[in-house]
């Protein structure tokens, strides 16, 4: 166990073990009592459920950030029942990171608008519909001076839908992660909503070898195309990952040095071939 009294501990990993025989143990009210500011340096708190989803322990974490005056990142991962509590906990949070959990839709808008400077939100479970997903980008752009990472999944978009995402009014961000299958194609392509703040394009490689990609390809193909035509996005690095967490030494999708002839001639068709290949 992580030494509690750890005065230069920057970042704290648990792994919450669900266990029939513990289903009862919570170290939370011997946390709450201790002195303040155990962990007076603590920047970071990872919090993964294991072997299986279970319940998030809000209660820990509360005890947690009590003691903890500089905790501003929170990444939880693999939890499955309702947790948020509204409580101040929250609202010192600048990087909120959840991945691989179930429910907390109903509370995603309050998760979002809670903390007062909000700089990076990644959630790899997408919304149920376009609606949603559009009243959560809403609650994003309260944001917008501060925000300057965005990892998100998108619904499935209806043909000819047109509802605006409104991606664009994220002025300062510099860094979007999505999937390629979720980017949507040709009038759907939400990519021609980015603002011109982007610096970093993160796509999350298609691991399903049975999907069919043909509309995700020609999106994929036009809008690098356009980029490397207009240069609108001049800055802008596109990296194929295989996780949602940016790690390093991703590869990067260089097109430096092709002539308009190499390009035309199908590398970037080459290119997204590649992308689809199974690790």
């Amino acid at each position: 166990m992580v030494p509690l009294m750890a005065k230069s501990l920057r970042e704290l990993e648990i792994e919450y073990i669900l266990s029939e025989n513990h289903r009862n143990h919570d170290v939370s009210n011997k946390l709450l009592l201790m002195e303040d500011d155990v962990f007076p340096n603590l920047e970071t708190l990872r919090i993964k459920c294991t072997p299986r989803v279970g319940r998030f322990p809000m209660e820990l974490v509360k005890a947690i950030s009590k003691n903890a005056p500089k905790l501003r990142s929170l990444k939880i991962q693999h939890f499955d029942d309702a947790w948020f509590d509204g409580s101040q906990t929250w609202e010192k949070l600048t990087d909120i990171s959840i991945w691989s959990s179930l429910n907390m839709q109903p509370f995603i808008m309050e998760i979002i608008s809670t903390p007062k400077h909000l700089c990076h939100f990644g959630l790899d479970r997408c919304v149920s519909s376009v609606s949603q997903m559009v009243d959560m980008i809403d609650a994003l752009v309260e944001h917008k001076e501060t925000l300057k990472a965005l990892s998100v999944r998108f619904p499935d978009r209806s043909t000819g839908e047109t509802a605006s995402l409104l991606l664009h009014k994220l002025c300062n961000l510099e860094t979007f992660t999505t999937q390629l299958q979720d980017a949507g194609t040709q009038g759907e392509n939400i990519l021609r909503q980015f603002p011109k703040s982007l610096r970093k394009l993160r796509i999350v490689r298609a691991r399903d070898r049975h999907h069919n990609h043909s509309p995700y390809r020609y999106w994929l193909e036009e809008h690098l195309r356009r980029l490397r035509k207009t240069g609108k996005y001049r800055n802008l690095q596109v990296f194929v990952c295989d996780t949602w967490e940016e790690k390093e030494g991703e590869e990067k999708l260089d097109f430096d040095g092709r002539d308009e002839d190499s390009i035309e001639k199908g590398y970037l068709g080459e290119a997204v071939d590649w992308l689809y290949l199974m690790p």
